[in-house]
């Protein structure tokens, strides 16, 4: 009889253990986007961040990204929602360019599959004729 109930008290002990343990899988797709600013101005362009973004002339660099498990990759104006980029003149910060809403179309799109989810690009090339 004790051989029993300590035998009992085992098992249920195991299998507590075992239920704890055990993750539940999460079997949905994941949409995510990074976007980036490709800074093709003769400006060096920054970008308001914690950390704030340099962009040196010439060079593309990551401003944020979103996504998550059951969604399509967010565009920009979901996203990031509005953009605000300045430029440096002789120590002050000047407003170079806003965009509010972002606006969609502007921004190149590089999906790293063909799937409908997954990984997305998102790229604005920024020119002299767009700044102030």
């Amino acid at each position: 009889m004790k051989k029993t109930i300590q035998f009992l008290i085992v098992g249920v002990i195991i299998f507590g253990i075992y239920s704890c343990n055990k993750q539940e899988e999460i079997n949905e797709p994941a949409g995510l986007a990074e976007y980036r600013i490709n800074n093709q101005t003769s400006k060096i362009l920054i970008f308001k961040s914690n950390p704030e973004i340099i962009m040196p002339v010439g060079e593309t660099k990551k401003i944020g990204s979103d996504g998550g498990i059951g969604i399509i990759a967010p565009l920009p104006s979901v996203g990031l929602g509005l953009l605000k980029l300045y430029r440096d003149d002789n120590g002050n910060e000047i407003l170079a360019l806003e965009r509010d809403p972002i606006i969609d179309n502007e921004w190149t799109v590089e999906k790293q599959d063909d799937q409908e989810y997954g990984l997305v690009y998102y790229t604005i090339t920024i020119s002299d004729s767009m700044i102030n």
